[in-house]
């Protein structure tokens, strides 16, 4: 990054550069069948690259994984490489990941209040379940006074767009480099 960046002198607005624009975190999705490379593999170059063309500087890079469904799942089984990308998913599984996973601590509601693990199963209908895949599907309403700690979490192929590589959440890559190396 150039020597001039706002932000390697001061981090508050009133004291940066008039030319640029200061966005605390930036979000970036990669193009294509790759998983989520963490903020170390993409971030340095983005973070150059921005301020040189455009004058903006963050300070954290939040990388998203494609997950296989909806949208790119479809272009995915258009081009005939929806089984291919579901392999290079389960090819780079980090088991650090799995502690880190959103499904684990946070739920997703959707308009009508019905409850479930992450965002990708409330895309694809998997909703959370009390007492198994036959229990019973806690509504907003029952939160209160249902215990979810207990639920299981609903898992299918997709599952492994958040823990392949460095890993994928709303808070960003989930595990270190040096853990999430590929095999």
């Amino acid at each position: 990054m150039p020597a001039a960046s706002p932000l390697s002198s001061a981090s508050t607005p009133w004291a940066m550069d008039a030319r640029a624009w200061a966005v605390p975190a930036l979000g970036l999705q990669p193009r294509g069948c790759q998983p989520a490379a963490g903020a170390g593999g993409a971030g340095g170059g983005l973070q150059a690259e921005l301020w040189e063309r455009h004058g903006i500087v963050f300070d954290r890079l939040y990388v998203l994984a494609n997950m296989p469904i909806r949208r790119f799942g479809s272009a995915l089984m258009t081009r005939g490489q929806f089984a291919d990308y579901l392999d290079l998913l389960k090819a780079n599984y980090c088991p650090a990941n799995l502690a880190q996973v959103m499904c684990r601590d946070l739920i997703s509601v959707d308009w009508q209040g019905r409850l479930f693990d992450c965002d990708f199963n409330q895309q694809l209908g998997l909703a959370l379940r009390v007492g198994g895949d036959g229990g019973a599907e806690p509504h907003l309403r029952d939160l209160l006074r249902t215990d979810l700690a207990a639920a299981p979490i609903a898992v299918a192929d997709h599952c492994y767009g958040c823990t392949a590589g460095q890993g994928s959440s709303c808070g960003g890559a989930l595990a270190d480099p040096a853990q999430a190396a590929v095999p």
